[in-house]
């Protein structure tokens, strides 16, 4: 199952254990990656192979390799090349490759939940335009969560904790909203950060609760909060601000290719 391409940050780069190394040692590492994904991270070393590979000596390769083994960015087990990042990466391609396919498998089951959804909005329209315009708000939060949990691909994961806080489908969906945002923004959110934030939302009245996602969004927060009690406390502090303890956005620290 080969990838087209990984995730390479310029910032992990620059700040990393590999800015230990001199030149030849980094340019090794640079190719034996591609090859390493190339083959689905699945590499056996052979240095006459790998040297010839990287257009070097056979002594210089098994020197560099040596010197990235000490700082962890590369590991040898059982005759294999093991480079972390790449190999966590290409489970998680993976595993959403292989979700996609079993979706795409139960195309049927998607037929049917709209054809009982026709339904459900049928009978409704007996029961009066107040009761129909109910059913068709929940029909709709129904069939969005459906599309956005099952069928949108997220570059995160959610933390199961949203589903067990019984919060509405609808205030979940707009909570993952304010996700992709902070995603865009600052990366990864922890899922210990992602708890924090639930409970923060479940604190804060139901009438109000919306409209605090709403604003969060809009202004860019990096932290959900009940807007009326913001403005008492402090002015509102945008994502782009780094004003909040213990920040869980996910970035790389340094060694992250280990």
């Amino acid at each position: 199952m080969r990838f087209p391409y990984y995730k390479n940050y310029p910032t992990e780069w620059l700040s990393g254990l590999i800015q230990n190394h001199d030149i030849v040692t980094k340019g090794i590492f640079n190719e034996i990656k591609e090859i390493y994904w190339q083959q689905d991270c699945h590499l056996e070393m052979v240095s006459n192979c790998l040297a010839r590979r990287c257009n070097v000596e056979k002594n210089i390769l098994e020197n560099s390799l040596k010197n990235l083994e000490k700082d962890d960015i590369i590991r040898v087990e059982d005759g294999f090349i093991q480079i972390k990042f790449l190999e966590k990466q290409y489970k998680e391609m993976a595993k959403i490759s292989k979700k996609r396919a079993q979706n795409g498998a139960k195309g049927g089951a998607v037929s049917k939940s709209q054809a009982n959804a026709k339904q459900l909005l049928s009978k409704s329209k007996a029961n009066g335009v107040a009761k129909r315009k109910q059913t068709e708000d929940i029909l709709e939060v129904r069939i969005i969560k459906e599309k956005n949990t099952k069928k949108r691909s997220f570059d995160f994961q959610v933390t199961p904790t949203l589903e067990k806080s019984k919060l509405s489908d609808e205030t979940q969906l707009k909570f993952i909203d304010w996700l992709e945002v902070y995603h865009a923004i600052h990366g990864k959110m922890h899922p210990t950060a992602q708890d924090l934030q639930i409970k923060a939302l479940v604190a804060i009245p139901d009438s109000r609760r919306e409209k605090a996602l709403d604003e969060s969004i809009r202004s860019q927060w990096k932290n959900i909060h009940d807007p009326s009690q913001q403005t008492q406390r402090h002015p509102a502090s945008p994502m782009s601000q780094i004003t909040t303890d213990g920040d869980y956005s996910g970035q790389y620290q340094q060694g992250e290719m280990e």
